[in-house]
Parts: C-alpha cells; sequence; structure tokens
C-alpha cells in the first residue's frame, strides 16, 4: 500500500490513472492490489487515484497562469468536455467555477 501512495505522490497521476498500470508497476496484479488497498483503507485502488488526481487538478486550477485547456493537457485528458465532466463529478463543480473560486495569482 505504501508503494502505491508513493507511486502516486510522485505525480505519475499527471498521465496515468488506471490500477491496471500502478499494479504493473509494482509486479502485482490489479486484483490483489485493490485487495490490498480495501485491507488497509476500506477504499478501493480507484479511489486513491481518483483522489490524487482530484488534488492535482484542484492545485492547477489554482494556478492563474494555466487555463482550463492546459490543466485538462497537462494531466493528459483527451477532451476539455471530457475533462469538464470528471471536475464536476469530483470537486463538485465545473474547472471555470473552480478557478473562479480558488485561482491565486502566480
Amino acid at each position: 500500500m505504501r508503494r502505491f501512495i508513493d507511486l502516486l505522490q510522485q505525480g505519475l497521476i499527471r498521465q496515468h490513472r488506471t490500477v491496471e498500470y500502478y499494479a504493473s508497476r509494482l509486479n502485482i496484479t490489479p486484483n490483489y492490489l485493490t485487495e490490498c488497498c480495501i485491507k488497509t483503507s476500506r477504499h478501493n485502488a480507484s479511489f486513491f487515484i481518483e483522489h490524487f488526481t482530484a488534488e492535482e487538478i484542484a492545485r492547477l486550477l489554482k494556478r492563474e497562469d494555466l487555463s482550463i485547456t492546459d490543466v485538462a493537457y497537462q494531466l493528459d485528458f483527451n477532451t476539455t468536455n471530457y475533462f469538464t465532466r470528471y471536475v464536476k463529478r469530483v470537486l463538485g463543480m465545473t474547472p471555470s467555477q473552480y478557478k473562479a473560486k480558488f485561482s491565486v495569482k502566480k
């Protein structure tokens, strides 16, 4: 579990958001990674991936020098429409609403 969290903290979340990717990096099966997460925290591996993705999205959207498109691109989302739906689901508001509310000048 600790090694999984370490991988998430290394910033790999910008390009990799699948349980399969992290399991392969840890040389275990996706099912075993999920089992370990559930036993340790009562949350599955996808929960942690989504949590770290949401934190990274929030951090980048707060930057005034980055547009929403820039953030979507940096996090390897295929389209801004998909990015907008994802952000609304995980942060509870659209990227533009979040940016307007929390943007910080650099």
